[in-house]
């Protein structure tokens, strides 16, 4: 009997890690693979809360770009462009 992993569509993302998040997940790129037709935003966080629980405490704090764009929770995730994970930036 299949899983429902294995029936479930998904997509493969390559996301690049920057600062204290390449630091934490001991590498600048890692691969999740993200469950559902049309993954979004905030489930590359539950997969990243998951796969690498070196950044699960960051998870809500950190910023995600989509190519040239910092999206929000709700945008989609398109695997053709880069997929960059952001440090909180503080300072004035």
């Amino acid at each position: 009997m299949a899983t429902e992993s294995e029936t479930s569509p998904s997509t493969r993302v390559t996301i690049s890690l920057y600062g204290s998040l390449a630091r934490l997940a001991g590498s600048r790129e890692r691969e999740l693979e993200i469950q559902g037709s049309t993954p979004t935003v905030a489930d590359l966080r539950s997969a990243i809360a998951r796969e690498i629980p070196e950044l699960a405490d960051h998870v809500s704090h950190l910023a995600v770009g989509i190519g040239t764009e910092v999206v929000k929770d709700n945008a989609p995730l398109d695997p053709s462009l880069e997929i960059s994970l952001l440090p909180p930036v503080s300072g004035g």
